[in-house]
C-alpha cells in the first residue's frame, strides 16, 4: 500500500471542482466539462474540456496543490473521451499534451499550438 492510498483512507478525497466528498473529481463536475474542438487548417483539434470552471480548478490542484490523486481522475476523463471517439469511428492521428510557456511576472502565460505533419500519402 502506498502512503497516498493510506492517506485517502484517513482523509476522504474531496472533489476539486465542487468540494463534494468521495472522489477527487466527481461525476457531476466531470460531466460538466464538455469536450471542445477547433479547426486548424485541415486538422481538427479536440480537448477533453475547456480550461475553466471545475476542470480548471482540478488541473490547478493537480499541478500546484500537490494532489496526485487527481491524476487518475483527469486521466480517466481523457481516456473516456478518447474511447467515445473511437467507438464512434473517429480516426485519431495523435494525442498531444499542451505546450505552455511560463510568463514573466505580471504577464499572462501563452500556449503554443502543437505542430504536426500531414499524414503520409499512400
Amino acid at each position: 500500500m502506498r502512503a497516498s492510498d493510506a492517506l485517502d483512507v484517513l482523509l476522504a478525497p474531496r472533489c476539486a471542482g465542487c468540494g463534494a466528498a468521495g472522489s477527487w473529481f466527481c461525476v457531476r463536475c466531470r460531466d460538466a466539462s464538455d469536450p471542445i474542438s477547433r479547426r486548424l487548417g485541415a486538422l481538427t483539434l479536440v480537448a477533453a474540456g475547456a480550461h475553466e470552471g471545475p476542470l480548471r480548478d482540478a488541473i490547478h490542484r493537480l499541478k500546484y496543490g500537490d494532489e496526485p490523486g487527481l491524476a487518475g481522475e483527469l486521466g480517466a476523463l481523457i481516456a473516456g473521451r478518447v474511447a467515445g471517439d473511437l467507438a464512434r469511428g473517429v480516426r485519431l492521428d495523435c494525442l498531444v499534451r499542451s505546450c505552455s510557456t511560463r510568463a514573466a511576472p505580471g504577464r499572462a502565460a501563452t500556449t503554443r499550438p502543437a505542430r504536426s505533419r500531414p499524414p503520409p500519402r499512400r
